[in-house]
C-alpha cells in the first residue's frame, strides 16, 4: 500500500463552463492546473482540477481546534502544539477531526484552498457568491463545520 499525501489534490472534475468562471473572476492561474479529460458520451469539455495542497505542516496547531475522534462516544478537544505532536498521535493511532484550521495569512487573499487536513476544497465567499450567478450545474456548496482563520 503506497502513501500519496498530495495526491487527493486531483479529485475533481470540472466543466469548461466551470473554468472559464474561475478565469474571469480572475481567480489566478497558478492557483490551479487542470488536465483536459475525455468522457465518454459528453459533449463538452471535461478537465481534472488540481489545486496546490497546503500541507499540515503550514497549520499553527496552537491555533487550530481539533477534536480527538478515536472513540466516537467521547470526542474530546485534543491540546495539539505542533506537526510533530499531531504526527505523533496519528501514528500511535488517534485520529483527529479539525473543527478550527490556523493557516499562514498570505493564503487570505487565494480563491481556492486546497488543505491536507481536509478530503474538499475552500473556496473564498467571493468566488462562491460569483460562481452561484453563473447556474453551472452539479456545483454544491457544502456548508462545513470547519472553520478557516489566518494568521
Amino acid at each position: 500500500m503506497g502513501f500519496s499525501p498530495y495526491f487527493l489534490g486531483c479529485s475533481f472534475i470540472i466543466s469548461q463552463k466551470f473554468l472559464e468562471c474561475l478565469r474571469e473572476f480572475g481567480v489566478n492561474d497558478d492557483q490551479f492546473n487542470v488536465l483536459p479529460i475525455n468522457i465518454r458520451g459528453a459533449d463538452i469539455s471535461m478537465y481534472i482540477l488540481y489545486v496546490s495542497m497546503i500541507p499540515l505542516e503550514l497549520i499553527d496547531f496552537r491555533e487550530s481546534l481539533l477534536i480527538d475522534a478515536s472513540n466516537p462516544y467521547s470526542k474530546g478537544v485534543a491540546t495539539i502544539e505542533s506537526y510533530q505532536e499531531f504526527r505523533n498521535g496519528q501514528e500511535s493511532g488517534v485520529f483527529f477531526e479539525f473543527q478550527k484550521i490556523c493557516i499562514p495569512e498570505k493564503f487570505q487573499r487565494e480563491s481556492i484552498l486546497n488543505l491536507q487536513a481536509e478530503s474538499n476544497l475552500f473556496f473564498s465567499e467571493e468566488l462562491v457568491r460569483f460562481l452561484l450567478t453563473k447556474d453551472i450545474s452539479g456545483f454544491e456548496i457544502l456548508k462545513r463545520q470547519t472553520e478557516l482563520i489566518f494568521n
